[in-house]
């Protein structure tokens, strides 16, 4: 999208005619397509951030982000500086609001606990060191045997859902030698102060969303054979599970909660 976005506005530079019709809009027609464009952002924008989660950390950073945005619109905030910096670029909520949120999600991240970071294959094989790996850190952190285990059979479920979800993708690129050894795996966990999120990036995007699949088998008919037993069992052992697919990459993050047993 940033590059057919560059590539038209060079187009647009370079005829002269095509500059001519946009500015021969009328400032009302203008303004009313700009307002349902804005409109837009704006929802998809609260969409996304509802989907995360909105806990303290989400909300500072969003409502602080856009109230200094529109300061900087309105030139309610330090008008003098923000006019004169960068030749106005500050003027515009858009950049103003994301450099906030840039910010602030930096801040929010260097005072959060220290993340731990595994890096390996996408296979089966790598289970016994991913899990060595969950151990080691849940005795930093001193958790108890019951949260050890949970996030063990958290982490071994959304291995095995990944490795199933790329497994027909990969198949098809193992026209190329050595196609399915290159495939990478990457387990990111952090402490929450419900218990722990994992991430796993896999090198391969799959055929299939997981996030989907798994809002799906809450549908089925409870007389129906059992399906998609790792989904399952990811449901069980964790509160949420987000699934995004980008190119050539797999995203599964899941929250694993400290719960009493």
């Amino acid at each position: 999208m940033g590059v057919a976005a560059g590539a038209i506005l060079i187009l647009v530079a370079c005829a002269p005619k095509v500059l001519a019709v946009v500015i021969a809009i009328p400032n009302p027609v203008m303004a009313a397509a700009m307002g349902v464009v804005m409109v837009m952002v704006f929802v998809v924008g609260l969409r996304e951030v509802m989907r995360e989660g909105l806990d303290f950390s989400t909300g500072l950073i969003v409502g602080v982000s856009f109230w200094i945005g529109v300061g900087f619109q309105a030139q309610l905030i330090f008008p003098h500086i923000v006019g004169d910096f960068a030749g106005g670029l500050l003027g515009n909520g858009m950049v103003g609001g994301g450099a906030a949120a840039i910010l602030l999600t930096l801040a929010v991240n260097l005072m959060q606990p220290r993340r731990g970071r595994f890096a390996g294959r996408a296979e089966a094989a790598e289970l016994a060191n991913i899990q060595a790996f969950l151990a080691a850190f849940a005795d930093r952190r001193n958790w108890g045997a019951a949260m050890q285990q949970r996030l063990a059979a958290a982490a071994e479920e959304a291995l095995a859902a990944v490795l199933q979800s790329g497994a027909t993708e990969a198949t098809e690129r193992e026209e190329g030698e050595g196609a399915r050894a290159a495939r990478r795996l990457q387990l990111t966990v952090r402490a929450t102060s419900a218990g722990a999120t994992l991430e796993l990036v896999s090198a391969a995007a799959g055929d299939g969303n997981l996030q989907d699949r798994i809002a799906l088998l809450a549908e089925e008919p409870a007389g129906d054979p059992p399906r998609d037993l790792s989904l399952r069992l990811l449901r069980h052992f964790t509160s949420s599970v987000r699934h995004q697919q980008f190119h050539d990459a797999d995203v599964l993050t899941v929250q694993v909660d400290d719960r009493p047993e």
